[in-house]
C-alpha cells in the first residue's frame, strides 16, 4: 500500500469508466500524479452523473466496468508505481425502485430488517401516518391526484406496483396476494369522479408508505435526508449491521490493495464521527491514508483524536484565495453591493438560517425539539416547559451556532473546550435574538448544559445531542452556503465552500499562520466537484478587487442601463461573466470568434440555478417560470457583441484575465508546494471556465492535454507565458511542480518543513514566498506573488520583470539555485524579483548541492 504524494480527481461516469481511466495513466504518470482520486464507484441510481446516490453497497457499478474493471485499473496503476484513492459515502444513499434496501423498506415497513438502515421518524405526528414512510412525490394534493386517476396500478416484472407518472412503488405482501385474486383492473376508478377511486385509496392506506404532495411534504417528510434532498435518504451507519453492510465491499477493496486511501464524504452528518472513523480505521488498518470532507472556519481545527490524516482541503482553498484579494478593493466592492441590495448583513445571515430551518428543515427541527423535550423531563427545573417554548429555543440555538456543528460524544456526553465555547456562544446569541421573557432563563441554562454534556447522562440526553448536532450542519449548508452565498455579491469568488464572504482577505502573516495550522498530511485543493466556480474563474473575479473603482463604475452603469430582473442577481452575473470570459480573447478579434458557442447557454443555466438558490425572484421548490425567462433574456445580453453590455464589460474582463492568469499560476504553485497532499481536479491543469455542478463535470479533452506535453519545457517558459491564453503555461507549472514533488518527497512532502520568507522593497507585501525542507537551510523556495492588481495598475501591465522595482528576497549566501520552471540559475544572497520573475510570474527554486 502506497501513501499518496499527489492526487488527481477523476469524475468516473458511463462515458469515462475504469477503462478510460486506465488509458489516462501514462498521461497522469507523466504529469507527476501518484494516485487517481476516484469519484464513488458503488452501484448508483441509473443515469447518474455523480454516483453519490448509491443504490447498492454490495456492487461496483457495472456501467463503470464493475469490480473486475476496477481491479484491472488498480493493477495497471500499481504497475506504474501509482495507486487509487476511493470515495466513501457513509451518510446517505439514493432511494427509488432501483434501491433494493429502500424497496424492502416500503414493502415490509417498520418490521423489516431494512428499517434499521434508514433514519425514519416512525412516530410522525401526521394522523394516520404512524409507522409509515411519508413520500413527498405528488405534484398536486393527494386527493386531486387520486381523483384525476394519476395514481394507478401497473405490473412490473410480474409484480403489482403503484404508479404515479414515471414513478412506481411496491405494494406489501398482503396487498399483492389480494391483487392476485382480484386482478388490477377492479381497483381503478373513473378519472374525475373522486368516489370511484375509493378502492384505490383503500389499497394505498394499507401500504407502509404514504404519498403526499411535494408542497406539503416539505413539512411532513419523516425520514432524515442529505440536507433537504428527498431522493437521498440518511443511513444509520452508527448501527453495526448498517456499517458492515454498507462498508464491507469498500473495506475489502482497501484490504485487497485496490484502494490505497479513502476520502469520507459528509462526515459531519453522522451521529458520531469519531466512533465511525475509529471503526473504519480498525477495518482498513493504520497505514491507509484517510481524509474527511468537513468545513472548518479559519480559527477552527480538525477535531482532535480523529484517526485520520486530514481534511479534503478546503482550508487551502480559503487561504490561497484570500491572499489574492486586495482588502481595500474589497471594501469598495462591498459598497457597490450594498447599493444594489446585494450585501446581506448579520441580521440577514441569521434570518436566512431561520427561514430554511422553519421550512426546508422543519421536520428535522420538530423531531429534534421533541427529543430535547423528552430529555428535559429528567431535569425538574425545566420539565414543565411547554413544547412550543422548547421548539422556539431549539430553533434559535440551531440558527445561532457559530460553527457547522459541535462534536459532543452522544454516548458519554464528553465534550471539548471548543464544543463548550461553541454552544455557549450560540446560547448568548439566541438569548439576544429571542428576547427576554419568551424563553425562561432556566431553559437556556439547562440547554447549554445538556448540549455540552454537563448533565447526568442518559439515553435521552444522548439522543437530544445527536439530533441537535445533525441539525446544525444542514442549517448552515442551506442557509449560508446556498442562500446567503447567492445573495451576497460584494465578491462572488468569496462565496465558496470553506469561505466567509465577510472575512475573506488574508494578509501574508495570516496566510502563513493558516498553512501551519493545517493537518500536515491532509489534502490541499482549490477545485472540487462541489465548488461553485472553477479556481480560474474565482481568481478572475478576485482580480476585480485590484480594479475596484473601474468595477464600481462599470457595474453601476450596466445594471442601470439594462433593467435586469434582479439588480442583486445582475451584479453576481456580471462578476461571473468576467470569471468565465473566454480565455483566448485578447480583444483583437470579434468576440463570437473566440467564444465557446455553448457558453451563453451554460451561463444562462447557471444564472437560473443561482436565482433559485437565492430564493428571491424564483426558487427551487416553486420556480417562477416568467422570472426565469426574464433572467435568460438578460443573460443573452451579456454575450451579445451588439448589445449594451459587451462594450463596457469586455475591457474590464480582459484586464481581470491578465491578473487572474498570474494569480492562477501563483495559487497552483502554492497548492502544489504546500505541506500535505495536493489534489488536482480533472482538467484544471489548463484554464478552466467551469461554473457550478453539473458544469464542472463536463468531459475533459485529455488528448489535447497529452499532446501538449512535449512543448512543456523550462526553456519554453517565456514563450508559454507569451501564449498564456491557451493555458499551456499553467499546465507547465502544474506538471513541473508535481514532478519535482514526486522526485524529492523528503523536501516537499507532508513531513518536510515550512517557513515563510519575507521580501523587502516596494512590493514586499505582494510577494508570497516560503521555504520547504530543512527550514534553517532550505532546499526549495517558492515565490508566488499575490494581489497582482496593484502591481499591474489594475491589469494594465504584464506582472513581469522591471515592474517589481526594488523588491527582493534573501537566500543563504554561497548557494546556487535553479528555477525549475525556467531553467535559469541564480546565486544566493539577495535575489531581485525583477530578475527572478522576468519570464514567469512565479518561481520554483531548487538548491544545487
Amino acid at each position: 500500500m502506497s501513501r499518496p504524494v499527489a492526487t488527481y480527481r477523476l469524475q468516473l461516469t458511463e462515458d469515462q469508466p475504469f477503462a478510460a481511466a486506465e488509458a489516462l495513466l501514462p498521461y497522469l504518470d507523466d504529469l507527476g500524479i501518484s494516485h487517481i482520486y476516484c469519484s464513488p464507484v458503488l452501484k448508483a441510481r441509473p443515469g447518474t452523473r455523480h454516483f453519490y446516490n448509491v443504490a447498492d453497497h454490495t456492487l461496483v457499478d457495472p456501467v463503470l466496468g464493475g469490480e473486475a474493471g476496477l481491479r484491472q485499473l488498480a493493477a495497471a496503476a500499481h504497475d506504474r508505481g501509482m495507486g487509487l484513492v476511493g470515495d466513501i459515502v457513509p451518510h446517505h444513499m439514493g432511494v427509488g425502485p432501483w434501491s433494493p434496501l429502500w424497496e424492502r423498506l416500503l414493502t415490509e415497513g417498520r418490521s423489516s430488517v431494512a428499517a434499521k438502515f434508514f433514519d425514519v421518524d416512525w412516530e410522525t405526528p401526521l394522523p394516520g401516518a404512524a409507522d409509515k414512510v411519508i413520500m413527498p412525490v405528488l405534484a398536486d394534493s393527494y386527493g386531486d391526484a387520486l381523483a384525476a386517476g394519476d395514481l394507478t396500478l401497473v405490473e412490473v416484472d410480474g409484480h403489482p406496483r403503484v404508479a404515479y407518472g414515471d414513478l412506481t412503488f411496491p405494494v406489501n405482501a398482503d396487498s399483492a396476494k389480494a391483487l392476485e385474486r382480484t386482478g388490477l383492473e377492479g381497483i381503478a376508478g373513473i378519472p374525475g369522479q373522486a368516489r370511484s377511486w375509493q378502492r384505490m385509496h383503500s389499497l394505498l392506506e394499507q401500504q407502509h408508505y404514504r404519498l403526499v404532495s411535494s408542497t406539503a411534504g416539505i413539512r411532513l417528510v419523516n425520514y432524515r435526508r442529505f440536507l433537504d434532498v428527498d431522493e437521498l435518504a440518511a443511513l444509520r451507519v452508527e448501527d453495526d449491521t448498517v456499517f458492515d453492510t454498507t462498508h464491507e465491499l469498500m473495506v475489502q477493496l482497501v484490504t485487497d490493495g485496490v484502494f490505497d486511501g479513502l476520502r469520507i464524504d459528509h462526515i459531519d452528518g453522522l451521529v458520531d464521527p469519531g466512533r465511525y472513523l475509529q471503526r473504519l480505521r480498525d477495518a482498513v488498518g493504520p497505514d491507509t491514508w484517510i481524509v474527511v470532507e468537513t468545513l472548518t472556519s479559519h480559527d477552527q481545527r480538525l477535531h482532535e483524536g480523529w484517526p485520520v490524516d486530514g481534511t479534503t482541503g478546503y482550508e487551502a482553498l480559503r487561504a490561497t484565495l484570500g491572499v489574492q484579494v486586495d482588502p481595500a478593493g474589497l471594501r469598495q466592492m462591498a459598497q457597490v453591493a450594498g447599493a444594489h441590495d446585494a450585501l446581506p448583513g448579520p441580521e440577514d445571515r441569521w434570518r436566512m438560517k431561520v427561514d430554511v430551518l422553519d421550512v426546508e428543515l422543519g421536520p428535522d427541527l420538530r423531531r429534534c425539539a421533541r427529543v430535547v423535550w423528552t430529555a428535559c423531563q429528567d431535569e425538574p427545573t425545566v420539565r414543565d416547559v411547554d413544547y412550543r417554548t422548547l421548539l422556539e429555543a431549539v430553533s434559535r440555538l440551531a440558527t445561532s451556532l457559530p460553527r457547522y456543528r459541535s462534536y459532543v460524544d452522544p454516548q458519554t456526553g464528553e465534550s471539548t473546550e471548543a464544543d463548550r465555547e461553541t454552544v455557549a456562544a450560540a446560547v448568548r446569541m439566541a438569548r439576544r435574538e429571542v428576547g427576554r421573557g419568551t424563553v425562561p432563563d432556566r431553559l437556556w441554562t439547562h440547554l447549554e448544559a445538556l448540549l455540552t454534556g454537563q448533565v447526568r447522562w442518559t439515553a435521552a440526553a444522548g439522543e437530544a445531542v445527536t439530533r441537535f448536532q445533525q441539525l446544525t450542519g444542514p442549517v448552515s449548508a442551506l442557509g449560508l452556503e446556498e442562500r446567503l452565498f447567492h445573495r451576497h455579491h460584494a465578491l462572488v469568488a468569496a462565496c465558496e465552500l470553506g469561505c466567509d464572504p465577510d472575512d475573506v482577505a488574508r494578509t501574508l502573516p495570516a496566510f502563513h499562520a493558516e498553512v501551519e495550522a493545517m493537518p500536515h498530511a491532509g489534502m490541499r485543493t482549490t477545485a472540487t466537484h462541489d465548488t461553485k466556480h472553477s479556481e480560474d474563474a474565482r481568481l478572475r473575479m478576485a482580480a476585480l478587487t485590484g480594479m475596484a473603482s473601474d468595477w464600481a463604475i462599470a457595474a453601476s452603469t450596466l445594471v442601470s442601463r439594462t433593467s435586469p430582473p434582479s439588480r442583486s442577481l445582475a451584479l453576481r452575473l456580471l462578476q461571473v461573466a468576467i470569471g468565465v470570459w473566454p480565455a483566448t480573447d485578447d480583444g483583437s478579434t470579434p468576440l463570437a470568434e473566440v467564444m465557446d458557442p455553448a457558453l451563453p447557454d451554460r451561463f444562462a443555466t447557471y444564472a437560473v440555478w443561482a436565482a433559485r438558490l437565492a430564493d428571491q425572484i424564483t426558487s427551487d421548490r416553486t420556480p417562477d417560470l416568467d422570472a426565469e425567462a426574464a433572467v435568460r433574456r438578460w443573460c443573452a445580453l451579456v454575450w451579445d457583441p451588439e448589445g449594451p453590455i459587451v462594450p463596457t464589460l469586455r475591457p474590464l474582463a480582459l484586464r481581470a484575465a491578465e491578473i487572474g492568469m498570474a494569480a492562477s499560476l501563483s495559487m497552483s504553485l502554492t497548492r502544489l508546494a504546500l505541506p500535505g497532499v495536493p489534489d488536482t481536479y480533472q482538467g484544471t491543469e489548463r484554464w478552466d471556465d467551469s461554473m457550478s455542478d453539473p458544469d464542472q463535470r463536463r468531459p475533459v479533452d485529455f488528448e489535447d492535454l497529452a499532446s501538449a506535453v512535449d512543448g512543456l519545457r523550462p526553456a519554453h517558459a517565456g514563450g508559454l507565458w507569451s501564449a498564456r491564453r491557451d493555458g499551456r503555461v499553467k499546465q507547465h507549472v502544474v506538471r513541473t511542480a508535481l514532478r519535482l514533488r514526486r522526485d524529492i518527497p523528503d523536501l516537499l512532502g507532508p513531513d518536510a518543513g515550512y517557513r515563510a520568507i519575507e521580501a523587502s522593497g516596494r512590493w514586499a507585501e505582494h510577494t508570497l514566498a516560503f521555504a520547504r525542507g530543512d527550514v534553517d537551510d532550505p532546499d526549495v523556495v517558492v515565490v508566488a506573488p499575490r494581489a497582482f492588481g496593484r502591481i499591474t495598475d489594475g491589469g494594465r501591465f504584464d506582472p513581469l520583470g522591471r515592474i517589481w522595482a526594488d523588491t527582493d528576497l534573501a537566500l543563504p549566501e554561497q548557494t546556487t539555485w535553479t528555477d525549475v520552471l525556467t531553467g535559469h540559475t541564480r546565486q544566493g544572497g539577495r535575489l531581485a524579483a525583477a530578475e527572478l520573475l522576468a519570464n514567469l510570474p512565479v518561481a520554483l527554486l531548487l538548491r544545487q548541492r
